[in-house]
């Protein structure tokens, strides 16, 4: 996930004494699941939270080091379920609006 993680997870680092606490004190980010019905109902007018959610869905369930933060990929992840929340909500009532 960071760099930290990528140098400490590594085949020679993960052996030393560091190595082993960063992966002992691991901790997993948020989850997060993509609306693919939204994407679908809005089609490629909201693309900027479309790649929001994308960054957020690869990010999700990940396991970070001791040494890391998870509070950062965390707030990536509550901020693309509420922009996804409110273009899901804006493509319901466009399809109400069409059916009425």
């Amino acid at each position: 996930m960071t760099t930290a993680d990528k140098i400490l997870d590594s085949k020679f680092f993960k052996l030393t004494p560091v190595g082993l606490i960063n992966a002992l004190g691991a901790r997993k980010t948020n989850s997060f699941t993509k609306d693919k019905l939204a994407a679908e109902t809005v089609g490629s007018s909201y693309a900027g939270t479309l790649s929001t959610a994308d960054k957020a869905s690869k990010i999700a369930n990940k396991s970070v080091g001791l040494f890391s933060s998870t509070d950062k990929f965390n707030k990536q992840i509550e901020e693309a379920k509420r922009q996804q929340n409110i273009m899901a909500n804006i493509g319901d009532i466009a399809t109400d609006r069409y059916n009425i």
